[in-house]
């Protein structure tokens, strides 16, 4: 059965508070962006309605108007389930913006982040992986890339579609523009699977 995207994985911010080295969204590597709302309309008018947006960065928090725009996804995009990922370094003083989401997926930095995961364990349904600055998960029986966890996902970011959760922070992996039959278009995009932080 071919894939059929109803996900996407929405960078909202290139800027983040840590610069871990080899990151995978690329920070440190590209300039701050914090996007606009216009940016996330323009995007709505292609897609439409799908069932589920995942907010990435950068680090989600670190945009200036997370707690404005919050309330506003599900009804831009129609969707079923709203999600983020963040390293909660600002969870607390967005409290109020994070009850808007479905889940909240963190990254735990050997420690240094634990009380901020905690609180956000505590506080809301969450679930996170443990690692120094990726994904502790690797491919394998059972731990297979994003792209395996949710197959039915495609990244939006810089404007352009692309095929995995990872090809954004990946310099030179392929995309797609923005078009009428990005869904079915952006399955023929090559996955950059040789540089992903998940191919180890």
């Amino acid at each position: 059965m071919p894939r059929l995207i109803n996900a996407i994985w929405l960078e909202i911010t290139t800027g983040c508070n840590r610069r871990c080295p080899d990151c995978c969204c690329g920070v440190g590597r590209r300039p701050v962006v914090h996007h606009p709302w216009e940016y996330f309309e323009d995007l709505a008018r292609v897609t439409g309605k799908f069932r589920h947006l995942h907010l990435t960065g950068g680090e989600p928090l670190f945009h200036p108007q997370f707690d404005d725009f919050a309330p506003r996804w599900r009804g831009l995009f129609g969707i079923e389930r709203l999600t983020v990922w963040t390293n909660g370094y600002r969870a607390r003083e967005h409290e109020a913006a994070l009850a808007n989401f479905d889940l909240i997926w963190g990254t735990k930095y050997n420690g240094d982040n634990a009380d901020e995961i905690a609180w956000l364990v505590k506080r809301f349904k969450i679930t996170y992986w443990e690692g120094p600055h990726i994904p502790i998960a690797r491919p394998g029986p059972g731990r297979p890339c994003g792209r395996g966890l949710t197959d039915a996902m495609a990244a939006y970011a810089n404007g352009r579609f692309y095929p995995c959760c990872q090809g954004p922070g990946i310099p030179g992996a392929e995309s797609l523009e923005p078009c009428a039959d990005w869904t079915t278009r952006v399955l023929d995009v090559p996955l950059p699977c040789g540089e992903c932080c998940f191919s180890e």
